[in-house]
């Protein structure tokens, strides 16, 4: 009589699977979960190695409705932390695969999700006039879609006040508006997703972060925005 031996991998969602599954199933791009009928009721393909499960679907940000909505809300808790000023209206477009945004942003970071383009004009030395532009993936589920924006909008901050900080603080810092997002959110996604941000070995989006927090929390933000230039 034989025994089968089988690996099985458990999921952070308390899912149950077969390791060979892991192969040959896609993972939702936003909560990461296997894509079957059992686990996501099923779900789709977005782009060229994105997919949707069916459960983040109805949460997924593909109209310029919900950009313009999402904005606000993250605006509004900004606020509350002090970043008061930053600039009315800046245009926020949702592009469709990583690639584009790649593209875009000439910039090769693996996850990128968000992209904030800068631009100015300058007459006699002096600036005379600033353009923003946000780039962020689409069919992000709102939760992400939301810490993207923040991260996007403590760039616009950056540029608008003439922070030059290291990649790593700058990145760092920006990543303290996702951090934001996900605890005031506090569902089970975003506490999945804080985990990702703590547990990043990344030495800018993840070390950097980790030095920031840590700044943040020894400080508190009225203090951290005070002594920015410092880093």
């Amino acid at each position: 009589k034989k025994t089968i031996k089988t690996t099985y991998i458990i999921d952070k969602w308390e899912n149950k699977y077969h390791n060979f599954h892991q192969k040959k199933l896609p993972k939702c791009g936003s909560c990461n979960r296997l894509i079957c009928k059992n686990i996501t009721k099923g779900g789709y393909n977005i782009s060229k190695n994105r997919n949707i499960c069916n459960l983040c679907k109805p949460y997924a940000v593909k109209s310029k409705k919900l950009v313009y909505k999402f904005a606000k809300q993250v605006k509004k808790e900004l606020r509350t932390i002090g970043f008061k000023n930053l600039p009315k209206n800046i245009p926020i477009t949702l592009v469709n695969s990583r690639k584009k945004l790649k593209s875009l942003s000439k910039i090769k970071h693996v996850n990128l999700s968000g992209y904030t383009n800068y631009e100015y004009e300058t007459l006699n030395g002096k600036i005379t006039n600033e353009k923003y532009h946000i780039y962020i993936l689409s069919y992000l589920h709102e939760i992400e879609f939301k810490s993207v924006l923040a991260h996007e909008f403590l760039h616009v901050f950056l540029f608008q006040n003439k922070y030059d900080l290291s990649p790593e603080y700058r990145e760092g810092f920006c990543n303290l508006g996702s951090q934001l997002i996900y605890k005031k959110d506090n569902s089970e996604l975003a506490k999945h997703k804080l985990e990702s941000m703590y547990n990043n070995p990344d030495p800018i989006y993840g070390i950097g972060f980790k030095k920031m927090n840590q700044l943040l929390k020894q400080n508190g933000w009225e203090d951290l925005l005070i002594n920015l230039s410092k880093y």
